[in-house]
């Protein structure tokens, strides 16, 4: 299953997050799981969701090299390698409801 979702802005320093329909949140995250994986480009990464996530703001907005450790965000690192911007589509393929994503351009 592959869940659209678009890049959008956060914070004052208007930085590229992933935004995911209420629908989709839903579905294939869990608040009792809110460390996840996100495998970009066939490395695996890590996001923990906050508490925003499941409630009005459903946007990914870092994502680490290492689940316990604040490292560069890979999803910024992806976002300005990939020349994407705000309202380009992108998707997360699910590969363990709750748990495990890939995240790959529209259409890749």
């Amino acid at each position: 299953m592959k869940i659209n979702s678009r890049i959008v802005y956060h914070g004052a320093g208007r930085k590229p997050s992933l935004h995911i329909r209420k629908s989709d949140r839903d579905l294939y995250f869990s608040p009792s799981n809110k460390r996840i994986i996100i495998e970009i480009d066939g490395t695996k990464y890590y996001t923990t969701l906050t508490n925003d996530f499941f409630g009005n703001v459903m946007q990914i907005r870092k994502i680490y090299e290492k689940p316990d450790t604040v490292t560069a965000n890979m999803l910024l690192e992806w976002v300005e390698t990939n020349n994407l911007k705000v309202g380009d589509e992108v998707q997360l393929e699910v590969v363990k409801k709750n748990k495990y994503f890939k995240l790959s351009k529209m259409g890749s």
